[in-house]
C-alpha cells in the first residue's frame, strides 16, 4: 500500500528535519540581529515541515488506509489500524501544537539595536 511508505517517509524525513536544524538552533546567538533571523527562520522550516507531515500529509493518509482496510473487510488490520492511528493522530497534534506555541514565541521577538526585546 503506497500510503504506508508515504507516512513513513514523510515523518521520518520531517522528524530528521527539525531535529538537525533544532540542534543548530542552538548553536546560533540569538542575540545579535543575524542570529535572531536565523532562529526565525528555523522555527519557521520546522512549524512548516511539522504542519506539512503530521496534519496536512498524515490525516488524508490515515482516510485512504483505513477505508482500503475496511473496503478489503480485514477487520483486524482495521480496528488495529483504528487503534494506531488514533494514538498517532494525538501524538501528531501535540507536536503541532508545540510547534505552532515555539513559532509564535520566536515570531514575536524583535531586535531593536543592541536589545532583544520580548514583545
Amino acid at each position: 500500500m503506497r500510503t504506508f511508505h508515504i507516512i513513513g517517509f514523510s515523518l521520518l524525513f520531517s522528524a530528521g528535519v527539525c531535529y538537525l536544524s533544532g540542534q543548530y538552533k542552538f548553536t546560533v546567538d540569538a542575540k545579535s540581529k543575524q542570529g535572531l533571523y536565523t532562529c526565525k527562520a528555523i522555527v519557521t522550516l520546522q512549524f512548516v515541515m511539522n504542519w506539512l507531515t503530521r496534519v496536512f500529509i498524515w490525516l488524508p493518509a490515515c482516510y485512504y488506509t483505513l477505508n482500503n482496510f475496511h473496503t478489503l473487510q480485514d477487520t483486524a488490520f482495521f480496528y488495529g489500524g483504528c487503534a494506531g492511528m488514533l494514538g498517532m493522530t494525538l501524538y501528531n497534534l501535540v507536536i503541532a501544537a508545540d510547534a505552532t506555541m515555539a513559532a509564535t514565541k520566536w515570531w514575536a521577538k524583535a531586535y531593536k539595536g543592541e536589545v532583544l526585546l520580548n514583545q
